[in-house]
């Protein structure tokens, strides 16, 4: 077994700091950027949704909506520590960041498993600063929890594409992708391609 050089111990030291500190500026930049980005028409409905369920109602019974009701159920208890406030659509924007940097390890999985280390290091940092993603993913909408737990999923299932996974014991990130192919086949199910190309 080859015993590693130490400049090669160094230069991954030093490659783990470096991307340590990007994440680090990614993020602060990211903060930033919740009250610097003007309100998209469509923040203010889902704060509704998610306010509505802090009152005790129900989507689709007691209000409108055209969406799947897990987002606003999810970014309810928040909103309820936020409270009634008029900058509360800034602070709802927060948790976007955990949507937005599932969405950024999931593609780094994606391309690491598919073309190796140096595909995932170059796509992530250029998918993060893409600037329609990087905006619009700061938003306060349904459409960043989807796309991450989609991209999670398709990253778990391209990761062990020859295993086939009971629906109760797949990764929680898979159950939305999912859900209708289990309502079908209650054994297994697949949230991608059965097999990636070789």
């Amino acid at each position: 077994m080859a015993t590693p050089q130490p400049w090669t111990a160094g230069r991954s030291e030093r490659g783990r700091g470096a991307a340590a500190c990007a994440l680090l500026a990614l993020i602060v930049l990211r903060i930033l950027y919740l009250r610097g980005y003007p309100f998209n028409s469509d923040e203010p409905q889902h704060l509704h949704v998610a306010w509505a369920w802090t009152q005790g109602l129900l989507p689709y019974r007691d209000v409108f909506d055209n969406h799947g009701p897990l987002f606003g159920l999810l970014h309810a208890p928040l909103l309820m520590l936020v409270g009634a406030r008029p900058d509360a659509l800034m602070w709802m924007r927060l948790p976007m960041l955990a949507w937005y940097l599932l969405a950024l390890a999931a593609t780094w999985r994606l391309a690491r498993t598919l073309y190796g280390d140096g595909v995932a290091r170059a796509a992530m940092p250029l998918v993060a600063l893409y600037p329609s993603f990087f905006l619009v993913a700061g938003q306060f909408r349904t459409d960043n929890l989807w796309m991450a737990l989609w991209l999670a999923a398709l990253a778990v299932r391209w990761r062990w594409p020859d295993r086939r996974v009971p629906c109760a014991a797949s990764p929680p990130a898979c159950w939305p992708a999912r859900r209708w192919r289990c309502r079908r086949r209650p054994c297994c199910c697949s949230a991608a391609p059965a097999s990636p190309p070789r």
